[in-house]
């Protein structure tokens, strides 16, 4: 008999530091000597870093320690049945969710999956600017949807806000987040801590390792959002994504992101500058940053942008005239 595959739901608002901790938790099944599988909507809304990229396979990249990467699509419960089928089979699972969907959704679409045990759904709150898009008519609804489903808050970017700021966001998810724990992003944390531990099946939010039956795998019951109702984040946002043929002058296209008539609500890319130079580019928030990036194996999700607005607010022709301006090819996917 299979054992079950233990699975991980990661959602989080854009820009709320999702993809930090998807590194972090890398290294640490790296150490631990797991194989950890990482399940996207779209490479180029992940940026695995480059030292732990061993080979790309077109629709898989093969990551150090026996992890690996790959986009679900529309087709999650196909991905999840296809990584058991691996040889051998990942010993976890993280599912990575769009910064505009509803991480509770996507889990309970994963449970779909014969074979499958759901843990907590984790949620990231960048503690700087969480409030001010509590308070957004346009994405207010998003933020809020999302952090009603997690079992577990992790607030980010504290390393950049004061005590205050911090306890205010504190008091105001404790009564918007139910009861989902509270930890800081920085704290030594293990999203898989749930998959060794005993966990009591009558434990509040929780769909823990089933235990074993005669007949098999008991499942846990129902997950308390499985009546939710499905996200609108297609009907909120839009996005353009591009590749890049040639370098770019890094702190041009920088300049040109912070451009506030372009309706950005989040930008992140990996490109190249004269030099041969790799730059992890990314807005959220009204803020840019741009960090070097360690040559690693160059492979064709690289060297692409992806840029993300409310409908309402995107300048698309302003997005598609600024990529065509640094020589960019908008990907057939864009909307």
């Amino acid at each position: 008999m299979t054992n079950p595959l233990p699975v991980t739901v990661l959602g989080g608002y854009l820009g709320a530091g999702k993809t930090t901790l998807v590194n972090r938790w890398l290294r640490q099944a790296q150490a631990q000597g797991l194989r950890v599988a990482v399940l996207v909507n779209d490479f180029g809304e992940i940026g695995i870093d480059a030292d732990l990229i061993e080979a790309d396979r077109g629709d898989i990249l093969e990551l150090a320690g026996g992890c690996v990467c790959c986009s679900f699509g529309s087709d999650l419960v196909g991905a999840l049945a296809r990584l058991m089928q691996r040889s051998p089979m990942p010993d976890r699972v993280l599912i990575e969710t769009s910064g505009v969907a509803l991480p509770g959704a996507v889990a309970r679409s994963a449970r779909l999956a014969q074979g499958v045990v759901l843990g907590e759904v984790l949620v990231a709150v960048d503690t700087l600017t969480i409030l001010e898009r509590a308070r957004d008519r346009y994405v207010g609804d998003t933020v809020t949807r999302q952090l009603a489903q997690a079992d577990c808050v992790l607030l980010t970017r504290c390393d950049i806000t004061t005590p205050q700021q911090q306890a205010l966001v504190r008091e105001w998810l404790s009564e918007h987040a139910g009861q989902a724990r509270q930890v800081l992003a920085g704290e030594p944390f293990d999203p898989f801590a749930w998959a060794s531990a005993d966990v009591d099946a009558s434990t509040p939010g929780m769909n823990p390792p089933p235990r074993a039956r005669p007949g098999g795998w008991v499942r846990a019951r129902p997950r308390r959002y499985a009546s939710m109702a499905p996200p609108r984040a297609e009907q909120l946002f839009a996005s353009v994504s591009a590749r890049f043929e040639r370098p770019v002058d890094i702190s041009d296209l920088a300049r040109a992101l912070l451009d506030p008539a372009l309706g950005l609500e989040r930008a992140k890319g990996i490109v190249s500058d004269p030099q041969g130079q790799l730059w992890v580019i990314q807005y959220a928030g009204g803020r840019l940053s741009l960090e070097a990036f360690e040559a690693g194996l160059r492979n064709p999700h690289l060297d692409r942008l992806v840029c993300i607005g409310l409908k309402v607010k995107l300048n698309v022709d302003g997005v598609l005239a600024l990529l065509a301006r640094f020589g960019a090819e908008p990907d057939r996917s864009s909307r």
